[in-house]
């Protein structure tokens, strides 16, 4: 082999490492990238997020408030309370609509459950479940509005210090009709 075929063969072989190397480089880094992606995505497990769907006008919004806590009702409303939702409400402006909840396979007796309700920064209720009436088909009602141009809520649930049995897994189903 002549020197130039040897020095041209060398220098082909060392550009194809190179090439290889970036495309090792760029399938990492791609791997990274969608790896990241995919684990920063929050994994929907019911027993402990919320979902609201707003797919179809004929179906009804749901919520999950889980996990609420004892505290004072002091606490309750402030934002030391970790059972918090907040949520939109949109539609025709005028048309009524509810907040309804139910118990999520908890047996608590309603008059030690708590809950605020803010509705575009402003306080409209602040009450215990047990104050509150029911709907036909078991909820409780604990408010009934207009839709406005914004509807931007914010509920609170907390558990009365005085309750003395356990509060694990006191969860509600919050569903806007």
């Amino acid at each position: 082999m002549t020197k130039a075929k040897r020095r041209y063969t060398k220098k082909d072989i060392l550009v194809r490492r190179i090439y290889t190397g970036i495309l090792l480089v760029l399938v990492f880094v791609l791997s990274y990238f969608t790896y990241m992606s995919y684990s920063s995505k929050s994994k929907l497990n019911e027993l402990t997020t919320s979902y609201i769907s707003f797919n179809n006008n004929d179906t009804t919004d749901m919520i999950k408030v889980t996990n609420l806590k004892k505290m004072s009702n002091s606490n309750g409303i402030s934002f030391k309370n970790k059972s918090v939702k907040k949520f939109d409400i949109s539609g025709n402006v005028g048309d009524r609509y509810q907040i309804v909840l139910y118990h999520i396979g908890n047996l608590i007796d309603n008059k030690y459950v708590h809950y605020s309700l803010i509705i575009n920064n402003k306080v409209k209720d602040t009450n215990i479940l047990s104050n509150m009436f029911s709907s036909e088909n078991g909820g409780i009602v604990i408010y009934d509005g207009k839709i406005e141009e914004n509807n931007n809520c914010i509920l609170r649930m907390w558990v009365d210090n005085s309750y003395q049995d356990s509060v694990k897994n006191v969860s509600y189903e919050v569903r806007i009709k």
